[in-house]
């Protein structure tokens, strides 16, 4: 079947894609800034603490917008 075809060529290619953004840096970038944002001097050097806030956003929008996508690949399937 094309369409069953297409939903796991599809997959594959979110799969490498993901693989190019290396999801275990990704990750754990992540989390790094999270941490920095909980420290008790974050907001010292307000311009690059927003800095850091924005970078965090980036990667977790990376991850959620991931996530989203192969769940609705999945229930494609």
């Amino acid at each position: 079947n094309s369409f069953n075809t297409d939903i796991n060529t599809a997959n594959k290619i979110l799969q490498n894609i993901w693989g190019i953004f290396e999801k275990n840096k990704i990750h754990k970038e992540f989390k790094n800034l999270s941490e920095l944002i909980t420290k008790e001097d974050f907001w010292k050097d307000n311009t690059q603490a927003k800095k850091i806030i924005k970078k965090k956003n980036f990667y977790e929008e990376l991850i959620n917008n991931f996530d989203i996508n192969k769940i609705e690949l999945e229930n494609i399937k």
